[in-house]
């Protein structure tokens, strides 16, 4: 096999998801690094908006699958329940030419395979696999409760898994999968930040606290997301009384019909700004900023809560006082890996007006300490986040003239 010229990027959903970007962005840069002259080409779900992006991470952006605005989705749904093997083949009609340009393929997204089966997903792998190309799961944290067997298999076969965290690694392990797998840590945590003019929405007061919800969330408490808006919004109106601002800052903006608000981060933050009511001291960052410039306006925050994981990567790697709020296991085995605990993670369906109160009052006593620890812990992050780079090149170095058909 020659040297690789071109890697293909899978799993991407959009740039609309600022943490899905961020993966993007910082895994092309850490290998231009290394070897400027290799291109890449994306596979997106949301591949017309991508192209309008003014990211410039990639050489090339192709759709995801075979579906358009005109193909309605639920006849695709109903084709895939049908005849699953005919609707992966005809969804996969642009995978397969972009498989055969590349010369190695990265399976992106971080957490697609902590959730339900994706069998999309294991027939775009096996489409690699039978192309004789090799294949790496990247920067993942990966959850097996209950896993399928079909799930199981597909792991087993990646020329190399790079985990996010340990316990992913250790996950993997009680089900037998050892070989090719290596603690690394995610992408963005070298995501470099781009400065914006922030003085139109930055709230009137001396220190902020940046505040990331997502509706998203909602399916994850057994209230619903009315527990989570009230939660937030007490956190809010603590710290405007405590003499602080509050950034509300969206991660992902989703850009759906209003009924499929679910996940759009804007939605809900629109409604804690209302009903906070302290237009001097609660900002809200309109949409449009891309990953690097919200991480940029994260940064500037004294401290941090987040729902999405990327915006708490954003603030933990800019040296920011962070809470999590976890609705799986990516945000605990982050947090442990860094901290050695799970002591700045909050449950989304623990977290509570009484509960978002309490664990801020508990940051605000550690946040200088916390903060210097963080700075002094981003130099390991980044090189563990580099090293998937050089697992990779490796990997492609060790197989040249070999076959990758598994």
């Amino acid at each position: 096999m020659r040297n690789p010229k071109t890697i293909l990027l899978f799993g991407h959903g959009g740039y609309f998801n600022r943490g899905c970007e961020a993966i993007v962005q910082s895994t092309t840069a850490m290998f231009r690094e290394l070897r400027p002259d290799l291109k890449f080409m994306l596979l997106s779900f949301d591949h017309v908006k991508d192209r309008q992006s003014a990211n410039n991470a990639v050489d090339r952006i192709e759709p995801g699958y075979s579906i358009n605005p005109s193909f309605p989705a639920l006849v695709a749904s109903v084709a895939y329940r049908v005849h699953r093997p005919w609707s992966n083949w005809w969804l996969a009609g642009p995978a397969r030419k972009a498989i055969a340009e590349a010369d190695l393929v990265l399976s992106i997204g971080g957490d697609n395979y902590c959730y339900a089966d994706s069998p999309y997903y294991y027939y775009f792998d096996d489409l690699v696999r039978k192309a004789g190309k090799p294949l790496i799961l990247w920067g993942a944290t990966i959850q097996l409760d209950n896993p399928s067997a079909d799930k199981l298999n597909d792991l087993r076969r990646f020329d190399a898994i790079t985990a996010r965290e340990r316990l992913t690694v250790e996950v993997l392990a009680r089900h037998g999968i050892t070989k090719g797998v290596h603690l690394v840590a995610d992408p963005a945590f070298t995501l470099s930040t781009k400065s914006v003019d922030v003085s139109e929405f930055w709230p009137r007061r001396d220190r902020v606290l940046g505040l990331n919800l997502s509706p998203l969330v909602g399916r994850y408490t057994p209230t619903g997301l009315d527990s989570v808006l009230k939660a937030g919004l007490a956190l809010v109106r603590h710290a405007v009384q405590a003499g602080h601002g509050v950034l509300l800052i969206p991660h992902v903006t989703d850009p759906m019909p209003p009924k499929e608000k679910w996940n759009d981060d804007a939605h809900i933050l629109k409604k804690i700004q209302a009903e906070a009511n302290q237009p001097e001291a609660v900002g809200l960052v309109p949409s449009g900023y891309n990953a690097s410039e919200t991480k940029f306006i994260i940064s500037k925050c004294n401290w941090f809560v987040g729902a999405r994981t990327h915006s708490t990567i954003a603030a933990l790697s800019s040296g920011v006082p962070t809470i999590t709020l976890a609705y799986s296991a990516k945000a605990h085995g982050i947090n442990f890996d860094i901290f050695g605990d799970r002591r700045w993670v909050v449950d989304i369906k623990d977290w509570t007006p009484e509960s978002a109160i309490s664990k801020w009052k508990e940051l605000l006593s550690q946040g200088d300490s916390l903060s210097a620890y963080l700075k002094t812990k981003g130099p390991e992050l980044s090189n563990r986040s580099q090293l998937g780079v050089k697992i990779v090149m490796e990997l492609l170095s060790e197989s040249k003239g070999s076959a990758h058909v598994r």
